[in-house]
């Protein structure tokens, strides 16, 4: 015996799953980790960012420890690469609220994806 069912199929269309990459730190002043010298008025801190998936998304933080957030502005676009921005932070040297702490730079993408880059900040002994 043999048993056929007939009817109509439907398939749902394929969806593409979209993987997300985070946003990269592709280069930075100071490079990431090293001492940022609070030494003219003001110093400035930048990082350059890629991020494949959505570049314009792109949120940035910018925060002194135990300070908070930090006003930044948007880094001047020096390339081809529609995939990359970046971000400056502008630091008014004060000996007794900057020497002895840590910047910090969080980048993160539309995803909730981030990338860090923190520098310790010192302010010249001449200065203090």
């Amino acid at each position: 015996m043999y048993l056929s069912q007939g009817g109509c199929y439907f398939w749902m269309p394929l969806v593409e799953e979209q993987v997300n990459k985070p946003p990269e730190i592709v280069s930075s002043f100071p490079e990431p980790d090293q001492m940022l010298e609070l030494n003219t008025d003001p110093t400035v801190a930048w990082v350059v960012v890629e991020d494949e998936n959505d570049p314009e998304s792109l949120d940035y933080l910018w925060t002194i420890e135990n300070i908070g957030p930090q006003p930044w502005e948007p880094l001047p676009f020096y390339g081809d690469d529609q995939n990359i921005y970046g971000s400056m932070i502008r630091i008014t040297p004060d000996p007794i609220l900057h020497h002895g702490r840590r910047l910090r730079a969080q980048v993160t993408d539309g995803f909730g994806a981030t990338a860090v880059a923190e520098w310790d900040l010192s302010v010249p002994e001449e200065a203090r």
